[in-house]
């Protein structure tokens, strides 16, 4: 809890997830209620902040979202930013039948830091043909700064796009399956799953908005 008069609360929720589904996840979030401070720190590797505040039970509720990139280059420095974390929050796409092998080294990762800190899973459902939109969307934006980390980059989406395109669908049982494991593998790690259709992408809003009041009951 925060000693500030201007606020109650202070948590840092860090989103660990595959470039697409943090993408629709930095759309959907970062509205007119986020105040982006990219402009007023220095460019940090890998990192996208910003800072929503919100009202939530009737308490003053500041919120920094770290959501770090996940392509693999970053791997090595993801782990340097966890300090201070309140929850984190890894998002995969239910449509990429391979999407969950890749989880098991953020969640080692994690585990490591710190065993008793809140883990939430979302599973987002991302179409091909909104992979495709998104992946225009990043490529165009980035032509300006196009160099060889930008082409590494562009190849690794194509690559996940391709992986959607050859795999099914993640079945209800296999998430059941491996949240399980988890659970048993790392068995003093709270974790938490919540689902997101295609078409209901703002109803992440309502589940952000119960991650940030369980860690207000969490405190006490």
């Amino acid at each position: 809890m925060s000693n500030s008069s201007l606020f109650d609360y202070l948590y840092k929720v860090s989103f660990l997830s595959e470039r697409i589904a943090n993408r629709i996840l930095e759309k959907t979030l970062v509205t007119d209620l986020c105040r982006i401070i990219n402009e007023q720190y220095l460019h940090t590797i890998g990192v996208n902040f910003y800072v929503r505040d919100m009202v939530i039970q009737d308490k003053k509720t500041k919120v920094q979202l770290w959501f770090l990139n996940n392509h693999p280059r970053f791997s090595y420095v993801n782990p340097l930013y966890f300090k201070g974390s309140s929850s984190f929050l890894i998002a995969f796409n239910t449509n990429n039948g391979n999407a969950l092998q890749s989880l098991e080294r953020d969640i080692e990762g994690i585990y490591e830091f710190g065993k008793n800190i809140p883990v939430y899973f979302l599973g987002i459902e991302i179409s091909p043909s909104k992979m495709r939109e998104i992946i225009d969307e990043i490529i165009e934006e980035s032509k300006e700064d196009e160099g060889d980390e930008e082409e590494k980059e562009f190849k690794f989406l194509e690559c996940e796009y391709q992986e959607v395109i050859d795999s099914k669908k993640l079945e209800d049982q296999e998430i059941s399956d491996f949240l399980k494991n988890i659970k048993t593998k790392y068995d003093e790690l709270d974790c938490n799953y919540f689902k997101v259709e295609e078409n209901s992408y703002e109803n992440f809003l309502n589940i952000f908005d119960e991650l940030v009041e369980e860690l207000i009951r969490l405190e006490g």
